[in-house]
Order: structure tokens, then C-alpha cells, then sequence
């Protein structure tokens, strides 16, 4: 009898899925108020884009592997750029700004976090992190990717219009830290060597410290304090995260053994 299927490229292929949904609903409902039926067309091409990507990883990942990780990358770049660049009237700016933007870029880190989780399980050796391992590090780290990408939210309302190359700039910057975050939360159970999560720990710290610098010294405080109780809260997370994963590195290098599993035995039931 074959073993339970591994769920990580599925749900990367359930979460792209979704991504594309918020796509299409944020791209519509823009393309329909600024009466731009290009952007309506090209939001319905992304969903149609991100259904076909999703749909081969949830069908048989592994053996499309090679065409679903470019396909996904190069959709979100295409999500950044569109989105990016232009600016949503009908739906209310807090609201989208807020909320759909950063769960749509969310979506794409989780999603993108996965096929790279994949692609390093495949090309690095798997190990058994010492002791009892880290298992609170996946919701942590998942948690804390949250971080950068509202945190980079938050400063573009703050700071008003900008550029469509700095929003850019400042949103794709906050993915690939919360991608790293997310390749990190999935390495502390999943047997990849722990300086993969202190690395994407230590790159979310620093992104939730520069926010915090830029919030706290950059703006007006008196128009900040979210965001930098989100930069304070991923400095929180990042930083245990880190701390526990060097522990780990330092007994993993030190030859410490993991701990044996432990089966609990039924007893035996008299008829």
C-alpha cells in the first residue's frame, strides 16, 4: 500500500487558483470604473493563466513541475506590473490597498513558497533536525510572512502617490521576503537543513526592521501606528525564528541525534 500523497504542490496549485480569483475581481471591478476594457481582458487572461498553472499542479505536480514554476513566476510578475501600475476607483483605496491587494500578493508568496520548498527538497539532501525539531516554526514563519507585504501596503498609503516603478519596486521586495519566509517555515518540518529557515528568518527580520525605521523616522507617527505594530510583530516572530534555527544549525553541526518518535500502543482489547 503507497504511502499518504505529498500536499505541497497540490496546495500550491489551490492557492494559485485563488490568487487568480482576486485577480480577476480586483482587475474587473477597476477595468469596469475607469472603463478600460484592456484591463478587463487582461485580469480574465490571468485568471485563465493562474487556472491552468493551479490545475497541472493539483492534477500531477511533480511530473509538471518544470512548466508550472516559470508559469507561475512569470504570472506574477505579470500580477505585479498590472497592478501595480494602476490604480483601482471603484472600490473604495483602504479597502483594496489593505485588504485584496496584500491578500492577493499573500496568495502568490504561499503558492510561490511551495515550488521553491519543492525545487530545494529536490536538489539538496534532506535531514532530521536535531531534538524534537522545530514544528512551531511553520505556523510562525507563515504567520510572519504576512509582514513585509502589509507593512509595504501600509507605507504606500501612507506616503500617497508614488510611481508605478516604486510601488513595484516596494511590493515585489516584500514577496520575495515573505517567499523566503514561507520556504523557511517548510524547511523546519520537512527535513531541509535549518539554514534554510534561519535564512529566510534573518531576511524577515530585516525587512520588518527597515519598515519599522521608515515608519517611525521616515512619515508622520501620528499616521503610522499600524504599521509599525505589524513591523514590530514581524521583528517578534522573525527574530525567535532565527534564534531557534541557529540552536538547531549549532546542534545539527554537533552531531546531536533527533529524537526517537514515539508510537503510542493501543492496549489490547479483550472480547
Amino acid at each position: 500500500m503507497s504511502g499518504p500523497r505529498d500536499r505541497l504542490l497540490p496546495n500550491a496549485g489551490g492557492l494559485l487558483l485563488a490568487a487568480g480569483g482576486i485577480a480577476a475581481f480586483i482587475g474587473g471591478m477597476s477595468g469596469l470604473s475607469s472603463q478600460s476594457p484592456w484591463l478587463v481582458v487582461l485580469s480574465v487572461m490571468l485568471l485563465m493563466g493562474f487556472g491552468v498553472v493551479g490545475y497541472l499542479l493539483m492534477s500531477r505536480g511533480e511530473a509538471y513541475f518544470s512548466y508550472a514554476l516559470p508559469g507561475a513566476a512569470v504570472l506574477a510578475v505579470l500580477t505585479l506590473l498590472l497592478f501595480q501600475a494602476s490604480v483601482s476607483r471603484l472600490l473604495d483605496e483602504t479597502t483594496t490597498r489593505l485588504i485584496l491587494e496584500p491578500a492577493l500578493a499573500l496568495l502568490l508568496s504561499f503558492a510561490a513558497g511551495a515550488l521553491v520548498t519543492h525545487a530545494v527538497e529536490v536538489s539538496t539532501p534532506r535531514v532530521r533536525w536535531p531534538g524534537r525539531g522545530a514544528p512551531s516554526l511553520n505556523p510562525t514563519l507563515h504567520i510572519a510572512a504576512a509582514g513585509p507585504i502589509w507593512g509595504a501596503f501600509i507605507l504606500l498609503l501612507v506616503l500617497g502617490e508614488k510611481t508605478p516603478f516604486f510601488r513595484m519596486l516596494l511590493v515585489g521586495g516584500a514577496v520575495v521576503v515573505a517567499i523566503a519566509l514561507v520556504v523557511g517555515a517548510y524547511a523546519s518540518t520537512r527535513h531541509s537543513h535549518p539554514r534554510v529557515t534561519l535564512l529566510g528568518a534573518a531576511l524577515g527580520f530585516l525587512a520588518s526592521a527597515a519598515l519599522l525605521f521608515q515608519f517611525m523616522l521616515g512619515v508622520q507617527r501620528d499616521a503610522t501606528l499600524f504599521g509599525e505594530l505589524v513591523a514590530l510583530c514581524g521583528l517578534v516572530l522573525t527574530g525567535l525564528a532565527a534564534a531557534i534555527s541557529v540552536v538547531a544549525w549549532i546542534q545539527h553541526e554537533s552531531g546531536v541525534p533527533p529524537e526517537p518518535q514515539m508510537v503510542t500502543m493501543m492496549p489490547p482489547q479483550t472480547p
